[in-house]
């Protein structure tokens, strides 16, 4: 049973944040749909989702025929079962085992069929796969240092990295289609002949302004493509009727903004119903849970007990816990020695309980944070082994919508921040990793906190897509700027792609830099020292979650 109860949390929590991406995206690519349309801007698509699947049939032009696909699709189902049942049930072996045929086998057997299919070498088709993994590598090798690697982790970086590979390689036709090409339309050679090659969506509609909307096949991301948006060499993507370049800098300014604009009001919408629904949320002294051999397990301490007083001083918050506990130590020698500490705590039809606890101390010293900003100083800290369970405080509706308001001013300056210093840019990064953590706690705690999560994640949307680098909404609005302050005129393709060239870079940067301190952060999660430490990312934005 409980092995079915975490097969059916963790189907939830997949579906769940993939309903949340996709409805983040679709709200920000509507704000650009809305007033490109408003400002007279003619929208070719507007997709939920990415990519399609290929509807051109290609095996009649094979000189010797395929197994079918559907061989494929069965043997990888099996292994994939195989795989979450290892995992479910703790037998590593056939986890290890299932999920290494999945990431390491299953991708040559794919990428050779497409090979074969498209009429390409299939070394160019292997490169691909191992130029992913060794992408995985390196983001693993910097983030842990190849030390306590989280080997779960590992084959599930490894398995994002092969199916990467099999995409790129699925969507080769289309990846290297001419320019000016229909959306969806791609090419290939067959003995020296062109052969068109058409994607699909799953479903389309194409409205009276020749608009089409459609539902593609990969429940992440989305867009809205906009007429004559594609700098040409001769400068021809002024003159498109209708086009994005056609319009003068202010509107595209406008177009461009609305979709972090939109991403803003969804997410700040989001948290203020959460905020007059539900209230604040914030550590409460209930007990969430309890580590393992940790001071709070020796004594006695479980999950749902309430923290009611510690040496006399009544307990509120997870907060007032820390202060309570931290720096319970008498500093002599070279590291400190720790103090007991009196705990009461209620626990539901038993009633208060008396114990006397003491704390471990941490290897090393910290920073210390208060009210989720860095003191700047660094101590040795002490702490029970125990996690806060999340709750929530009213807050009137007024303060509600101030503090709604205020959030992404306040996350903007955190990335601002994280650009600054590497030791923030460290607590407050993340990739999915992170984001799916985030969602598997929040599925368990309930609807609030899953709207407070897509909330957050509108808002954090926005933010990285004003940043100024091309092709993220900021850096085409810092360039429509520099336009309008050249009076209109337009910079030179090259200047154009040399920008677009340095933009890519900064964006596969921060990207593999969030991936690598989710590697990291599965690193310190399997080293037995740290499993009394404080997960730090937490103090600066969120309720604490261990003490």
């Amino acid at each position: 049973m409980e092995v079915l109860n975490q097969l059916g949390h963790a189907l939830l929590t997949g579906i769940t944040f993939l309903i949340v991406i996709t409805v983040l995206v679709f709200f920000h690519e509507l704000g650009h749909y809305w007033v490109a349309k408003a400002c007279g801007m003619h929208v070719d698509a507007f997709a939920v989702m990415m990519g399609g699947v290929r509807k051109t049939d290609l095996r009649d032009k094979l000189k010797r025929p395929l197994a079918s696909s559907a061989i494929i699709w069965a043997v990888g189902s099996v292994i994939a079962i195989l795989a979450i049942i290892g995992a479910m049930t703790s037998q590593q072996w056939l986890f290890m085992s299932a999920a290494s045929l999945l990431a390491f086998v299953g991708p040559f057997w794919v990428i050779s069929r497409l090979s074969h299919l498209y009429h390409t070498p299939i070394q160019q088709g292997i490169g691909t796969l191992l130029k992913s993994w060794a992408v995985a590598f390196l983001v693993l090798a910097f983030g842990t240092k190849l030390h306590n690697v989280d080997f779960g982790y590992a084959i599930g970086l490894f398995l994002a990295a092969s199916a990467t590979a099999v995409l790129i390689v699925y969507y080769f036709p289309v990846i290297n289609k001419a320019e000016g090409s229909k959306m969806g339309e791609g090419m290939i050679e067959m003995d020296g002949n062109p052969v068109n090659v058409s994607f699909r969506p799953l479903w389309s509609k194409t409205n009276k302004e020749g608009t089409e909307f459609s539902l593609l096949l990969l429940p992440l991301g989305g867009f809205a493509a906009i007429s004559g948006m594609h700098p040409k060499e001769d400068g021809s993507e002024i003159h498109v009727e209708n086009g994005f370049f056609s319009k003068a800098p202010l509107k595209r300014l406008a177009t461009l903004f609305a979709g972090p604009l939109f991403s803003f009001i969804l997410g700040v919408a989001l948290v203020f119903i959460v905020f007059i629904g539900r209230g604040e949320p914030y550590g409460s002294s209930i007990v969430d849970t309890v580590a393992e051999e940790s001071p709070a397990a020796k004594a006695g301490i479980q999950p749902k007990d309430k923290i009611v007083s510690i040496n006399g001083t009544e307990i509120a918050d997870f907060d007032e816990l820390t202060e309570e506990v931290r720096f319970s130590y008498t500093e002599a020698g070279e590291k400190p020695t720790p103090k007991p500490l009196l705990i009461n705590y209620f626990r539901e039809g038993v009633g208060n309980i008396a114990v006397s606890v003491t704390p471990v101390i941490s290897d090393e010293p910290e920073e210390i944070f208060k009210e989720g900003k860095s003191t700047g100083e660094k101590k040795y800290i002490a702490r029970l082994g125990v996690t806060s369970a999340m709750d929530y405080k009213p807050i009137p509706a007024g303060e509600a919508a101030v503090r709604a308001v205020a959030l992404p001013y306040r996350m903007s300056v955190d990335v601002i921040k994280a650009f600054t210093s590497l030791k923030k840019a460290q607590q407050t990064a993340g990739g999915p990793g992170a984001i799916v953590s985030e969602t598997s706690d929040a599925v368990e705690s309930g609807i609030w906190r899953v709207l407070l999560l897509a909330g957050s994640l509108s808002i954090s949307l926005g933010v990285l897509n004003l940043l100024p680098f091309p092709p993220l909404d900021g850096g085409q609005m810092v360039v429509a700027f520099i336009e309008m302050l050249r009076g209109n005129k337009r910079l030179s393709l090259k200047t154009q792609s040399t920008l677009q060239a340095i933009g890519m870079g900064l964006v596969a940067f921060m990207m593999l830099f969030a991936f690598t301190v989710d590697a990291g952060r599965s690193s310190d999660k399997s080293k037995p020292e740290d499993m009394f430490k404080k997960d730090q990312s937490s103090e600066s934005a969120a309720p604490p979650e261990s003490e």
